[in-house]
């Protein structure tokens, strides 16, 4: 929840590619979060950061044997923005100059 607009929640991008890429190999992380960006920008919503990045961490950490417990924490920590944006009520946004 963001002090100028109460229907809004901050996108923690950076925080989670930062959490997700300590948690897991460089290898996964690193396709993931490119992926998760690239996503970002082809829909033009903050979700889709997670929600792709939650699938492409699962299916390369499946395929390259990641250790099973540090992909379900990196996984969940992806769903975590996605589960509070949708029981808030409120849509992800980055605040710009412009909003201030």
């Amino acid at each position: 929840m963001t002090s100028r607009d109460s229907e809004k929640l901050l996108t923690p991008l950076g925080y989670v590619a930062g959490v997700v890429a300590a948690l897991i190999p460089w290898e996964v992380a690193t396709i993931g979060i490119v992926a998760a960006g690239v996503a970002v920008i082809a829909f033009s919503a903050f979700h889709a950061f997670f929600t792709v990045g939650f699938f492409i961490v699962i299916l390369l950490g499946l395929i390259l044997e990641s250790r099973m417990h540090w992909l379900l924490a990196a996984a969940g920590l992806l769903l975590l923005p996605l589960i509070t944006s949708r029981v808030s009520g409120r849509s992800l946004e980055l605040p710009t100059r412009r909003d201030i």
